[in-house]
C-alpha cells in the first residue's frame, strides 16, 4: 500500500488517538520512523511501545508555539509531515486564532532546513 517508507523520517501531529494514531502505526509498520506529537503522555508511551523502534514519542502542545519551535529544532531532517493535530480555540483565544503568525498551520513554524526534499506535505485541520 506505501511506497518505499524505509529510512524516511515522518513527523505526524495529533498522534495520540484516532486518525493520527492510526496512521502512526501504519507509517512504522511500512518502515518509516514517525516522530509521533501529542499532548498526552500517557497515549505517547502506549504509542511509542506498539514500535518502539520506528515511533519517536514528542509530548507538545501545538497551542505554545515557543516550545513547539525549539522542539522541531532538534528533531532530523523530515522527509514527510501530517498535520493532524487540531488546535483547542478557547485556550489560544480568538485574537490569537486569527492571527496565521500564532495560529499558523505547524508547517509554518518548521524552519525549511528541517526538511530533505519534501514532495508532499498532509494538512488534514482544516486551516488554510
Amino acid at each position: 500500500m506505501w511506497a518505499d517508507l524505509k529510512n524516511k523520517v515522518i513527523l505526524v501531529t495529533g498522534a495520540g488517538a484516532g486518525i493520527g494514531q492510526a496512521l502512526v502505526k501504519e507509517l512504522a509498520g511500512a518502515g518509516a520512523t514517525v516522530i509521533a506529537v501529542a499532548r498526552s503522555e500517557a497515549q505517547l508511551k502506549e504509542l511509542a511501545a506498539f514500535d518502539p523502534k520506528h515511533i519517536q514519542p514528542l509530548q507538545l502542545d501545538l497551542a505554545e508555539w515557543q516550545p513547539v519551535r525549539e522542539a522541531l529544532a532538534k528533531v532530523p531532517l523530515l522527509d514527510g509531515l501530517v498535520n493532524n493535530a487540531g488546535v483547542v480555540l478557547t485556550k489560544m483565544g480568538r485574537d490569537n486564532w486569527s492571527d496565521p503568525g500564532k495560529s499558523g498551520p505547524l508547517l509554518a513554524h518548521i524552519p525549511l532546513n528541517r526538511f530533505c526534499e519534501v514532495q508532499e506535505v498532509v494538512d488534514a485541520t482544516g486551516y488554510h
